[in-house]
């Protein structure tokens, strides 16, 4: 019987996992590590995710995103060579294969848009999430990538009536910068606002990684509309504020050659209401039953007060309930996050009374 290449590719992705479902000591697991990395196994697996049928790619993806995790530094680098424009948009991609005289393969985006469509493929859904943000994760401390997924098809993912699907795309939207211009325009405003809508999500896991997603988007609102700063860079925003425990951090690379886009008033005002929007909501969560999400609740808040004009508008709910969870909280992290963000509203109201 002759085995098909798909067929052997499957048995090979079977046996590749294998390391990973035993507990194998450190030095072991680490001598294997090394043998996929002199194996280029992470660009061959890219290349599987590119060209395979769907049905057969939740090992693949699944297996990439756990060497994107164990070993996170030589894996990217893989990926980087074997990634032939799978993180690019569409129209990027068939730029791409005209140029290099290749056949024209599908790209991140277009391929969770596929598996979107079908239930029976909703898992590797997941899993393809799950690699972006690990690739976005990486991508920051050990090379340079633009992940390009279309806002709509971001929208869909978070709307998606599959409670893994949603806490996939919220988690991967929060490793995302979402003022970085790129070949399909920087990531809509339309896409903050349904993660904002993720925060009323019924599944706990969905409103977890939203409330994270929503406090780092937040820091990067606070750090491009600032008034009478260089609005461009946001990298340096949570060094100022250090007392807030999620400063947006840098997960997702991208090269010199990608700027900041700039916005008009009119946009400028639509993030900021949005973002003004997110109070009441958050507040709510100040006593979600997950201490978790009320500890990115309070970081969250603690960004919002650093939103240009927001302070001054927020409903004084929100600094009474942040001051019931810093002094009876049950949880000692979830008390320290709303100290932190009670300090940042003194010192944003303090300055909003010098400027005035």
């Amino acid at each position: 019987m002759e085995l098909s290449r798909n067929t052997l590719s499957t048995l090979s992705c079977h046996l590749l996992c294998f390391p990973f479902a035993l507990d194998l000591p450190s030095h072991t697991m680490s001598t294997v590590l090394q043998v996929y990395d002199s194996c280029h196994v992470a660009s061959s697996l890219l290349q599987v995710i590119q060209t395979f049928p769907p049905p057969l790619l939740e090992m693949p993806l699944s297996l990439l995103s756990r060497l994107l995790l164990c070993d996170p530094e030589h894996s990217v680098s893989h990926v980087r060579e074997g990634a032939s424009g799978f993180f690019s948009s569409p129209q990027s991609n068939q730029l791409f294969a005209s140029k290099n005289q290749t056949s024209l393969t599908r790209t991140a985006s277009s391929l969770l848009s596929d598996l979107l469509q079908q239930d029976v493929l909703w898992d590797s859904a997941v899993e393809l999430l799950n690699l972006l943000s690990q690739v976005a994760r990486c991508s920051s401390q050990f090379g340079s990538h633009r992940i390009c997924v279309e806002a709509t098809v971001l929208q869909q993912a978070l709307t998606h009536p599959y409670d893994q699907m949603r806490a996939a795309t919220c988690r991967f939207v929060g490793n995302l910068k979402p003022f970085r211009s790129n070949e399909t325009g920087t990531l809509q405003a339309d896409v903050f606002r349904h993660v904002i809508d993720c925060l009323n999500d019924s599944c706990r896991q969905v409103r977890r990684m939203a409330c994270r997603a929503v406090g780092n988007w937040l820091g990067y609102i606070a750090a491009k509309f600032k008034k009478g700063e260089n609005c461009s860079d946001t990298s340096g925003w949570g060094k100022k504020n250090n007392h807030s425990k999620q400063a947006p951090s840098n997960i997702e690379a991208a090269g010199d050659s990608v700027t900041e886009q700039m916005f008009d008033e009119e946009q400028q005002r639509r993030w900021t209401d949005e973002a003004q929007r997110s109070a009441a909501v958050l507040t709510c969560l100040l006593s979600d039953p997950d201490a978790v999400t009320r500890r990115h609740c309070c970081a969250a808040l603690g960004n919002l007060v650093n939103v240009d004009g927001v302070v001054s508008m927020l409903d004084k709910d929100v600094y009474s309930s942040l001051v019931t969870a810093a002094c009876t909280d049950s949880n000692d992290a979830v008390r320290q996050a709303a100290t932190a963000a009670l300090r940042l509203c003194r010192e944003q109201d303090a300055m909003q009374r010098g400027i005035k």
